[in-house]
């Protein structure tokens, strides 16, 4: 096996190409490549390696400076690491020197892990300007989380969740529909944390048993698997989901999809709008989720409300209501 790269030796980016390109607004940065652990249903020990291999900070935030000089039209910064949490003594020196060096964009870092998260790291993102922090819970039952092998409990994500609001920072939680031994009925222990845990937004993705992974193993000894070469397991933009790639006799398709919808109407999913609810009813009415339908739609008209009225007192009745026109043409201007 060839030896992986040092990401330490890699070149740094050159931008002259993308000079006078306006859609590039975030940037996308690495500070590590490769995750030690190994949960079930991920494919990065295959892709980048169990073998965490760090950048140096200052160089990270170098090329930061370097990409605010050359493409005007940026403003924030995501942290695409596959685990920034291997070491938190490297993302905190990371964090300071962005601060120090007034890189003064929003940062947010993906993937992070419950169980590095201490109040210190949480000041030190704030102070960074992060507007909000997502947790991969993966499933709220634990019989279903205890399969996966996250290295983290259940406990420490609840932990990390009220530290996370304790600081007024936006929670963010990450489930995943279709793990091995997950059920429709054990979905709900999962709309049941999303609840308890106050979360402000919530991602719900179905699962896609890749190979060489755990979850693939268990599926062919369970279950049945698709198409996963042309399926993708993250639901962006539109709130309507793929045809599940994979089914076991305990949890069909059909259920899978009814899961899902139960989940993001229960959560107040942020891509679910008022200008969707034609939408909307016909699944709601296919799956007989009446109950759920009706209580989306209180909380979507209370949330839209409360947007409508934060703006108005900031800005004014005119923004107000250009805020509104943005919002029904599907922007995410409130």
């Amino acid at each position: 096996m060839a030896e992986l790269p040092d990401p330490k030796d890699l070149p740094s980016p050159d931008f002259t190409c993308f000079v006078g390109y306006k859609d590039i607004t975030v940037y996308p940065l690495s500070t590590s490549r490769g995750c030690p652990n190994n949960c079930s249903f991920c494919v990065v020990h295959m892709v980048s390696s169990t073998k965490w291999r760090p950048r140096k900070p200052d160089a990270c935030v170098m090329e930061l400076i370097e990409a605010k000089k050359m493409l005007s039209n940026l403003i924030s910064v995501s942290v695409y690491d596959d685990n920034p949490m291997v070491k938190t003594e490297h993302i905190k020196e990371f964090l300071n020197l962005y601060i120090d060096k007034n890189i003064d964009m929003p940062l947010t870092i993906v993937n992070t892990r419950a169980d590095r998260l201490d109040k210190e790291l949480i000041l030190l993102l704030k102070k960074a300007k992060c507007t909000s922090i997502a947790l991969g819970v993966e499933s709220g039952c634990p019989e279903v989380f205890q399969q996966i092998g996250k290295g983290e409990t259940l406990e420490d994500i609840k932990r990390a969740a009220k530290l996370i609001k304790k600081h007024n920072i936006s929670l963010c939680l990450c489930f995943v529909i279709g793990l091995p031994g997950d059920t429709f009925e054990k979905t709900k222990w999962s709309i049941k944390l999303a609840s308890e845990l106050k979360a402000d937004h919530v991602y719900w993705n179905m699962i896609a048993p890749y190979r060489g992974t755990r979850v693939r193993d268990w599926y062919e000894q369970h279950g049945k698997v698709f198409d996963v070469i042309n399926y993708s397991s993250w639901i962006d933009g539109d709130f309507l989901c793929d045809e599940p790639c994979a089914e076991s006799a305990e949890f069909s398709t059909e259920e899978r999809k009814k899961a899902y919808f139960m989940a993001i109407m229960e959560t107040n999913d942020i891509r679910l709008r008022l200008t969707n609810i034609l939408r909307l009813i016909p699944y709601a009415m296919r799956y007989k989720l009446y109950g759920q339908f009706f209580y989306w739609l209180l909380n979507c008209t209370k949330r839209d409300f409360h947007k409508a009225l934060r703006i108005y007192g900031e800005k004014g009745a005119r923004e107000a209501i250009k805020g509104m026109y943005h919002y029904i043409k599907g922007h995410s201007y409130i």
